[in-house]
Protein backbone atom coordinates (compact mmCIF):
# COMPACT_ATOMS: atom_id res chain seq x y z
CA UNK A 1 0.00 0.00 0.00
CA UNK A 2 1.26 3.02 -1.42
CA UNK A 3 0.23 6.51 0.43
CA UNK A 4 -0.54 9.26 -2.76
CA UNK A 5 1.58 12.03 -0.97
CA UNK A 6 4.70 9.77 -0.98
CA UNK A 7 4.52 9.07 -4.64
CA UNK A 8 7.76 10.90 -6.63
CA UNK A 9 5.61 10.64 -10.26
CA UNK A 10 2.57 9.57 -12.06
CA UNK A 11 4.47 6.27 -13.52
CA UNK A 12 3.12 3.39 -11.08
CA UNK A 13 2.04 -0.08 -11.66
CA UNK A 14 0.97 -2.82 -9.18
CA UNK A 15 0.38 -1.04 -6.15
CA UNK A 16 -2.64 0.04 -3.95
CA UNK A 17 -3.08 3.72 -3.36
CA UNK A 18 -4.29 5.56 -0.32
CA UNK A 19 -4.22 8.97 0.88
CA UNK A 20 -4.52 12.36 -0.70
CA UNK A 21 -2.79 13.49 -3.76
CA UNK A 22 -0.90 16.52 -2.82
CA UNK A 23 -2.20 19.91 -4.01
CA UNK A 24 1.09 20.56 -6.07
CA UNK A 25 0.80 17.76 -8.04
CA UNK A 26 0.35 19.04 -11.57
CA UNK A 27 0.77 15.83 -14.19
CA UNK A 28 -0.85 13.21 -15.63
CA UNK A 29 -1.12 9.72 -13.51
CA UNK A 30 -0.32 6.50 -15.39
CA UNK A 31 -1.46 3.72 -13.77
CA UNK A 32 -1.29 0.19 -14.66
CA UNK A 33 -2.51 -2.50 -12.26
CA UNK A 34 -3.30 -0.60 -9.45
CA UNK A 35 -6.24 -0.23 -7.23
CA UNK A 36 -7.40 3.31 -5.93
CA UNK A 37 -8.85 2.43 -2.72
CA UNK A 38 -10.29 4.95 -0.37
CA UNK A 39 -8.13 8.08 -2.16
CA UNK A 40 -8.87 11.20 -2.61
CA UNK A 41 -8.27 13.35 -6.20
CA UNK A 42 -10.20 15.73 -5.58
CA UNK A 43 -9.89 18.94 -7.75
CA UNK A 44 -6.35 17.06 -9.21
CA UNK A 45 -4.78 18.69 -12.40
CA UNK A 46 -4.22 15.59 -13.97
CA UNK A 47 -5.29 15.62 -17.25
CA UNK A 48 -3.78 12.89 -20.37
CA UNK A 49 -3.93 10.26 -17.42
CA UNK A 50 -3.96 6.56 -18.75
CA UNK A 51 -5.33 4.26 -16.70
CA UNK A 52 -5.29 0.41 -17.65
CA UNK A 53 -6.33 -2.64 -15.41
CA UNK A 54 -7.40 -0.36 -12.56
CA UNK A 55 -10.03 -0.47 -9.72
CA UNK A 56 -11.54 2.60 -7.45
CA UNK A 57 -13.24 2.21 -4.67
CA UNK A 58 -14.47 4.57 -2.19
CA UNK A 59 -12.53 7.06 -3.45
CA UNK A 60 -13.01 10.87 -4.48
CA UNK A 61 -12.18 12.34 -7.92
CA UNK A 62 -14.65 14.98 -7.58
CA UNK A 63 -13.64 17.73 -10.05
CA UNK A 64 -10.58 16.96 -11.26
CA UNK A 65 -9.21 17.55 -14.68
CA UNK A 66 -8.66 14.50 -16.49
CA UNK A 67 -9.61 15.95 -19.96
CA UNK A 68 -8.15 14.02 -23.13
CA UNK A 69 -7.17 10.66 -20.33
CA UNK A 70 -7.33 7.59 -21.32
CA UNK A 71 -9.52 3.99 -19.51
CA UNK A 72 -8.96 0.74 -20.37
CA UNK A 73 -10.28 -2.13 -18.16
CA UNK A 74 -11.33 0.05 -15.12
CA UNK A 75 -13.81 -0.63 -12.78
CA UNK A 76 -15.33 2.02 -10.39
CA UNK A 77 -17.33 1.52 -7.37
CA UNK A 78 -18.88 3.66 -4.28
CA UNK A 79 -17.18 6.73 -5.90
CA UNK A 80 -17.51 10.35 -6.21
CA UNK A 81 -16.78 11.66 -9.69
CA UNK A 82 -19.00 14.87 -9.25
CA UNK A 83 -17.72 17.78 -11.68
CA UNK A 84 -15.18 16.13 -13.26
CA UNK A 85 -13.21 17.65 -16.44
CA UNK A 86 -13.38 14.30 -18.71
CA UNK A 87 -14.22 15.77 -22.20
CA UNK A 88 -12.36 14.42 -25.12
CA UNK A 89 -11.62 11.41 -22.91
CA UNK A 90 -11.41 7.60 -24.23
CA UNK A 91 -13.13 5.08 -22.22
CA UNK A 92 -12.87 1.11 -23.26
CA UNK A 93 -14.04 -1.89 -21.11
CA UNK A 94 -15.40 0.49 -18.02
CA UNK A 95 -18.03 -0.26 -15.44
CA UNK A 96 -19.08 1.59 -12.82
CA UNK A 97 -21.23 1.11 -10.04
CA UNK A 98 -22.87 3.09 -7.63
CA UNK A 99 -21.09 6.07 -8.24
CA UNK A 100 -22.01 10.24 -8.13
CA UNK A 101 -20.78 11.48 -11.29
CA UNK A 102 -23.49 14.60 -11.52
CA UNK A 103 -22.55 17.34 -13.75
CA UNK A 104 -19.45 15.33 -15.62
CA UNK A 105 -17.99 16.93 -18.35
CA UNK A 106 -18.26 13.77 -20.94
CA UNK A 107 -18.21 16.34 -24.27
CA UNK A 108 -16.64 14.89 -27.24
CA UNK A 109 -15.42 11.76 -25.08
CA UNK A 110 -15.47 8.51 -27.43
CA UNK A 111 -16.41 4.98 -25.22
CA UNK A 112 -16.68 1.31 -26.50
CA UNK A 113 -18.21 -1.50 -23.84
CA UNK A 114 -19.09 1.12 -20.87
CA UNK A 115 -21.93 0.22 -18.54
CA UNK A 116 -22.84 2.29 -15.67
CA UNK A 117 -25.09 0.76 -12.98
CA UNK A 118 -26.66 2.75 -10.43
CA UNK A 119 -25.28 5.80 -10.89
CA UNK A 120 -26.34 9.46 -10.01
CA UNK A 121 -25.63 11.27 -13.33
CA UNK A 122 -27.92 13.95 -13.16
CA UNK A 123 -26.40 17.11 -15.57
CA UNK A 124 -23.78 15.25 -17.40
CA UNK A 125 -22.54 16.62 -20.08
CA UNK A 126 -22.63 13.95 -22.90
CA UNK A 127 -22.45 16.17 -26.03
CA UNK A 128 -21.02 15.39 -29.28
CA UNK A 129 -20.01 12.24 -27.21
CA UNK A 130 -19.71 8.44 -28.99
CA UNK A 131 -20.76 5.56 -27.55
CA UNK A 132 -20.72 2.18 -28.86
CA UNK A 133 -22.03 -0.67 -26.54
CA UNK A 134 -22.95 1.68 -23.65
CA UNK A 135 -25.46 0.74 -20.65
CA UNK A 136 -26.94 3.52 -18.24
CA UNK A 137 -28.91 1.15 -16.22
CA UNK A 138 -31.39 2.75 -13.11
CA UNK A 139 -28.84 5.89 -13.26
CA UNK A 140 -30.32 9.17 -12.54
CA UNK A 141 -29.74 11.05 -16.23
CA UNK A 142 -32.11 14.11 -15.11
CA UNK A 143 -30.97 17.11 -16.97
CA UNK A 144 -28.57 15.25 -19.18
CA UNK A 145 -26.81 16.98 -22.39
CA UNK A 146 -26.84 14.70 -25.25
CA UNK A 147 -26.83 17.15 -27.70
CA UNK A 148 -25.07 15.63 -30.90
CA UNK A 149 -24.18 12.62 -28.95
CA UNK A 150 -23.65 9.34 -31.56
CA UNK A 151 -25.01 5.60 -30.22
CA UNK A 152 -24.70 2.14 -31.17
CA UNK A 153 -25.71 -0.78 -29.20
CA UNK A 154 -26.97 1.72 -26.16
CA UNK A 155 -29.57 0.97 -23.53
CA UNK A 156 -31.06 2.88 -20.85
CA UNK A 157 -33.25 0.59 -18.92
CA UNK A 158 -34.70 1.98 -15.48
CA UNK A 159 -32.86 5.38 -15.90
CA UNK A 160 -34.45 8.96 -14.75
CA UNK A 161 -34.77 10.66 -17.66
CA UNK A 162 -36.76 14.19 -16.42
CA UNK A 163 -34.88 17.54 -18.14
CA UNK A 164 -33.13 15.28 -20.49
CA UNK A 165 -31.71 18.07 -23.16
CA UNK A 166 -31.20 16.78 -27.01
CA UNK A 167 -33.00 13.85 -26.66
CA UNK A 168 -33.78 13.89 -30.12
CA UNK A 169 -30.02 12.33 -30.58
CA UNK A 170 -30.98 9.34 -28.54
CA UNK A 171 -31.27 6.88 -31.40
CA UNK A 172 -30.69 4.22 -31.54
CA UNK A 173 -31.21 2.99 -27.84
CA UNK A 174 -33.22 0.57 -26.13
CA UNK A 175 -35.69 1.67 -23.50
CA UNK A 176 -37.80 -0.12 -21.24
CA UNK A 177 -41.79 0.61 -21.12
CA UNK A 178 -41.92 3.37 -18.13
CA UNK A 179 -39.38 5.19 -19.45
CA UNK A 180 -41.44 6.02 -22.80
CA UNK A 181 -43.75 8.35 -22.13
CA UNK A 182 -41.55 10.56 -20.02
CA UNK A 183 -38.82 10.14 -23.35
CA UNK A 184 -41.86 10.93 -25.79
CA UNK A 185 -42.78 13.95 -24.10
CA UNK A 186 -39.47 14.98 -24.38
CA UNK A 187 -39.00 14.84 -27.83
CA UNK A 188 -42.12 16.07 -28.62
CA UNK A 189 -41.43 19.06 -26.99
CA UNK A 190 -37.80 19.59 -28.43
CA UNK A 191 -39.45 19.00 -31.88
CA UNK A 192 -42.68 22.17 -31.39
CA UNK A 193 -45.03 19.86 -31.00
CA UNK A 194 -48.37 20.36 -28.37
CA UNK A 195 -50.99 18.46 -27.27
CA UNK A 196 -53.45 20.53 -26.79
CA UNK A 197 -57.63 20.87 -27.46
CA UNK A 198 -59.06 21.91 -30.66
CA UNK A 199 -59.02 25.97 -30.94
CA UNK A 200 -63.02 27.47 -30.67
CA UNK A 201 -63.49 29.39 -34.34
Amino acid sequence: MLDLADIADGDLSEVELTGVLPDGFDEPLHLREVRLAGASLVGARIAGSRWIDVTVTSSDLSGADLQQSAFTRVSMRDSRVSGAQLGASRWHDVRAEECRLEAVNLAMSTSQRVRFERCMMAGVELRGAKFEGVAWWDCDLSDADCGGVYLVRAHLHGSRLDGLVGGSSLHPVSVDAEQFAALAERLLAELGIEVTQRPVD
